[in-house]
């Protein structure tokens, strides 16, 4: 497993149709200090160069979540969007719940969105559309169940290779690497979180590692 230094956006733009296999979370804007209007765009932005970086029969899934923002920020809306502007398909989208149903939260969604593209891919058989996010590594982290999910989605589709854009802290990776990923790499801007990642894919001795939790 390899973490890279690097703009997320330049490192998909120069990587066009490599990867079989994405999962990645793009940034809140509470991460990216930006405007609404100006995360919009980079929502948009980086929601293109990750499905550019992805191979035609290779699958492309993003887990987020929504932000309420004088009103709602819908995410999922803005990604699926510029999927079908660029020709790819959806296979599925499922919700990761992050608190038990009936829960409500007056400031947050109680739920993720796990968003999964491809131009000539397949979903094959039906799996479940709700599921669990679970743990997470780190304040902002995608949550383990869902992640592991979208782990076994591939395996199915005999993917062993993995690519997170987005890597923060090391999440995809280091469950990708548990469940015996031949290669994977993770992207990240921040240098202090591309050492936590490798830290983080150091530390596996047979369960997850929360050393940020």
């Amino acid at each position: 497993m390899e973490i890279i230094q690097a703009n997320a956006l330049d490192w998909c733009r120069d990587n066009p149709s490599s990867q079989k296999g994405i999962i990645t979370g793009i940034p809140d804007m509470s991460e990216v200090d930006l405007s609404p209007t100006d995360y919009v765009k980079f929502l948009q932005t980086s929601a293109r160069a990750v499905l550019n970086a992805l191979d035609p029969k290779g699958y492309a899934i993003f887990i987020i979540t929504d932000r309420k923002q004088k009103g709602w920020i819908d995410k999922s809306y803005y990604i699926t969007d510029e999927a079908y502007k660029g020709g790819f398909r959806m296979m599925w989208h499922k919700i990761a719940l992050i608190r038990d149903v009936g829960v409500s939260n007056l400031y947050q969604p109680t739920y993720s969105h796990c968003l999964c593209f491809s131009k000539k891919g397949t979903p094959q058989r039906s799996t479940e559309d709700v599921i669990h996010r679970g743990k997470t590594l780190y304040k902002n982290g995608m949550g383990y169940d869902a992640v592991e999910h979208c782990l076994i989605f591939l395996q199915k589709h005999n993917i062993d290779t993995i690519a997170d854009p987005f890597v923060g802290q090391g999440t995809t990776l280091l469950l990708a690497q548990k469940m015996g990923f031949t290669r994977g790499v993770g992207i990240d801007i921040c240098p202090k979180q591309c050492e936590i990642a490798r830290t983080n894919l150091r530390g596996i001795d047979g369960d997850y590692v929360l050393i940020n939790h």
